[in-house]
């Protein structure tokens, strides 16, 4: 099978010559390979894309018959896909920047709630490293009333009464002292009176 163009025709002999397939196409160069034609005129019929310069085809190739339904070429409809095919590009570059930006403001929203969510952790290990200090003097500040929010409850009645604890403590240290003052002062008036 050889292919040939219109202008092509000039150059054949007079008759018929069954083994040419001419083309003609109102637009310039724009044919599938010599395989379709191959297929085509065993009479498949195909779809198939082609290029010239920046614009793409749909070609769709068909069989041509005679009145008897004898095969006796192929007729080929092209469509301009070029528009489709940028428009397809244009929503699948606009998909994409859509899933960019998603991603991005999925990435922010998760930063800014895990931050929020563990504040109170920040807070609590922070006063409780303080508290291990020995700074009883830490108050957690509570904005909720989840499992975090309770355990800020939990820890501030905890220093409270730990620093409740260590005042009474250090007020019977001091009074325990003074009686021992008063009982070595006595201890001692009562050695030089009788030494005396």
């Amino acid at each position: 099978l050889s292919l040939a163009t219109l202008e092509d025709l000039s150059l054949f002999k007079d008759g018929p010559t069954p083994d040419t397939l001419v083309l003609a196409s109102t637009i310039e160069a724009t044919y599938p390979d010599a395989a379709t034609y191959t297929k085509v005129l065993g009479g498949e019929r195909l779809i198939t894309q082609v290029s010239n310069g920046d614009r793409t085809y749909s070609v769709t190739s068909l069989p041509l018959h005679d009145y008897s339904g004898k095969i006796i070429g192929a007729v080929d409809i092209l469509i301009d896909r070029t528009a489709i095919i940028q428009a397809q590009n244009s929503r699948i570059t606009f998909l994409i920047l859509g899933i960019i930006v998603a991603m991005i403001v999925g990435a922010y929203s998760l930063t800014t709630i895990t931050n929020r969510s563990l504040q109170p952790l920040k807070e609590l290990t922070r006063a409780a490293e303080a508290m291990e200090k020995g700074d009883l003097n830490q108050q957690v500040k509570i904005f909720s009333r989840d499992e975090i929010g309770q355990l800020g409850q939990v820890f501030n009645q905890t220093i409270s009464q730990l620093r409740n604890m260590f005042t009474t403590l250090e007020q019977r240290v001091a009074e325990r002292t003074h009686d021992l003052e008063l009982a070595s002062e006595v201890g001692r008036t009562v050695s030089e009176k009788v030494a005396n």
